[in-house]
């Protein structure tokens, strides 16, 4: 049980201002909001309760206070579960990554490449890019290792590019040892089948997991479904 009051600051300084001066605070748990990061922190600084941002920011890595609570993980941190992975599991498999066309994620693509570069006894790591979306059959045929593991990671949340990457290796996924590592699982893969995802041991970071082997868990979901007949 829990009780909700709902306030509308219409992202205006005056009327957040007006909402802390004409509320008491002191008896809530906890306040989720302002949705803008720098509000949150703004109230964060004014009350002694938990403030939960709950969207992420790029500014949120440089404020801090001892009652913000930072919902959203950086995508930087992503990124270092992967490549930390990398470091910890490789044993000589041949990298290939899979970049599209979006200026802003060429940056990210060389920065990745570096970090790999870096690791020892490193074999080969080699880089795919997509042309309008798509991806020449041939540069898979040149740049998977047939008779070696191969670890393919996309660096792409473009709905076309993720399909297509998928579809080239839904062709070498019987014959070829493929495992597919991606930064995150977005809409990107909402039309892509999880069997073939499954097939290719698809992985990825998260900052939400649903542990549905505790009981807990288990029991809520049982509960639920019972009384509504649905997820």
């Amino acid at each position: 049980k829990i009780n909700v009051d709902f306030f509308d600051t219409e992202n205006s300084d005056y009327k957040l201002q007006y909402i802390l001066n004409n509320n008491n605070f002191d008896n809530s748990d906890a306040i989720i909001g302002p949705l803008y990061f720098e509000n949150a922190h703004w109230v964060a600084n004014r009350i002694n309760i938990p403030v939960i941002a709950p969207i992420y920011s790029k500014k949120q890595g440089s404020k801090s206070d001892a009652n913000l609570i930072k919902s959203a993980v950086s995508p930087f941190y992503l990124e270092d579960i992967i490549l930390n992975y990398f470091k910890e599991n490789y044993d000589g498999e041949n990298i290939v990554v899979i970049n599209d066309e979006k200026p802003e994620n060429q940056s990210k693509l060389w920065r990745i490449v570096d970090k790999i570069k870096e690791m020892e006894s490193l074999k080969t790591v080699s880089v795919i890019k997509t042309e309008k979306g798509y991806i020449d059959d041939e540069s898979f045929v040149q740049k998977l290792d047939t008779l070696s593991k191969n670890w393919v990671l996309l660096i792409s949340d473009e709905k076309i590019a993720t399909t297509a990457a998928v579809n080239n290796l839904k062709t070498f996924a019987e014959d070829v040892d493929v495992r597919l590592f991606s930064l995150e699982k977005g809409r990107n893969f909402d039309n892509i089948d999880n069997v073939l995802l499954g097939k290719l041991e698809f992985t990825y970071p998260t900052d939400e997991l649903t542990n549905f082997e505790d009981s807990k868990v288990a029991s809520f979901y049982t509960k639920y479904w019972k009384k509504y007949k649905s997820l």
